[in-house]
C-alpha cells in the first residue's frame, strides 16, 4: 500500500477540495483510494461517528459482563485466587483489543456503513446475551 510520505516526497500532491471544518481518518483503502469525514460539517457523519464510537464503548461492555459473569458463584478467597483473576482480566483484556482492532479494521473506522451495520447488530446481540450481568 503506498504510503503518505511516499506520496508526499515522490508525488505531486494536489488539494483537490476545501472548506473543511475538522477531518478524521485519513483511512487509506487497499486500492489506494482516502476516506476522510468532515464530522461538524456533516449531520450524518456526525451520528455516523457516535454511533462507531458507542459500538466501541459496547465491546467494552461487552467484556465486563464476561469477566462479571466468570465471577458468578464464587465464594471466598483461596490463596491462588487473585492470580487466577488477574489472568483471566488480562485473557479477556487482549481479546477486547483484538476485537476493537477487528472493529476498526473492518469498519474502516465506521466509514463502511454495511460493515458497520453488522458489527452493530452483532455486538447488540452480545450484550443481549449477557443481558443478567449489566451492572446499573
Amino acid at each position: 500500500m503506498l504510503k503518505l510520505k511516499t506520496l508526499i516526497e515522490e508525488g505531486d500532491p494536489e488539494q483537490v477540495a476545501t472548506g473543511f471544518q475538522f477531518t478524521e481518518g485519513p483511512i487509506w483503502q487497499a486500492d489506494g483510494s482516502l476516506f476522510f469525514s468532515d464530522i461538524p460539517g456533516n449531520r450524518n457523519a456526525n451520528a455516523r461517528t457516535l454511533k462507531h464510537e458507542q459500538t466501541h464503548f459496547d465491546i467494552t461492555e461487552i467484556f465486563a459482563r464476561k469477566l462479571r459473569k466468570s465471577f458468578e458463584g464464587a465464594t471466598g478467597l483461596c490463596p491462588d485466587r487473585p492470580k487466577d483473576a488477574r489472568k483471566l482480566f488480562d485473557r479477556l483484556s487482549e481479546e477486547s483489543q483484538d476485537i476493537q482492532s477487528r472493529y476498526d479494521n473492518e469498519t474502516a473506522h465506521g466509514m463502511s456503513f454495511d460493515a458497520q451495520t453488522r458489527w452493530t447488530r452483532s455486538v447488540e446481540a452480545g450484550l443481549d446475551s449477557l443481558k443478567q450481568y449489566r451492572q446499573d
